[in-house]
């Protein structure tokens, strides 16, 4: 036991900052021990695997992998895509010389877009083109992008492209 003349003589700042030590001490004391010594029970496990409404052996994928927990090993785009309404565009040269012809906006991400030609004629994979909705108005700038993927359908050409510069937000929601 301390003398009380010897709690006299020590700041009463000191014994508060001693108080407060000992109950941060007491409390992670008390957290350590539950922390080690309350176990989950082994029943709740069991107990789950008995009621699930999973099934108990999941067929592995035949391809050895799940595009959603994986990503997909063919799929080397930077941004997800998304779907919309179709957006008609005008596509011309890199520079817009040439007349531009019609085309339709598929799907679009922030990296690049997705278009479907019904023109007469081929676009090699590399080419820079110039793209623009249709409904913009003369002012509009063009965007260019690099045809990275083209597929010939019954129609047409479906075209997969990256932009060149990713374009602003503003320009960007004109594709849709």
């Amino acid at each position: 036991m301390v003398a009380p003349a010897v709690l006299a003589s020590i700041p009463t700042v000191l014994v508060l900052a001693m108080a407060g030590g000992a109950g941060l001490v007491a409390a992670a004391f008390i957290y350590f021990l539950f922390r080690f010594f309350h176990r989950k029970p082994a029943t709740d496990d069991a107990f789950l695997r008995e009621h699930s409404v999973l099934p108990e052996n999941v067929p592995e994928d035949p391809e050895g992998s799940d595009p959603f927990s994986s990503g997909s090993s063919y799929d080397r785009r930077g941004a997800p895509r998304r779907k919309g309404n179709p957006v008609d565009v005008l596509l011309s040269d890199a520079k817009v010389e040439v007349h531009p012809v019609r085309g339709v906006v598929l799907d679009r991400s922030v990296t690049g877009i997705a278009l479907e030609l019904e023109e007469e004629g081929e676009v090699d994979e590399g080419t820079i083109i110039s793209v623009r909705p249709k409904a913009a108005l003369d002012s509009t700038a063009w965007v260019r992008v690099i045809v990275r993927r083209r597929e010939k359908t019954k129609l047409g050409w479906i075209l997969g492209c990256e932009f060149v510069k990713p374009p602003d937000g503003s320009a960007l929601i004109q594709f849709g």
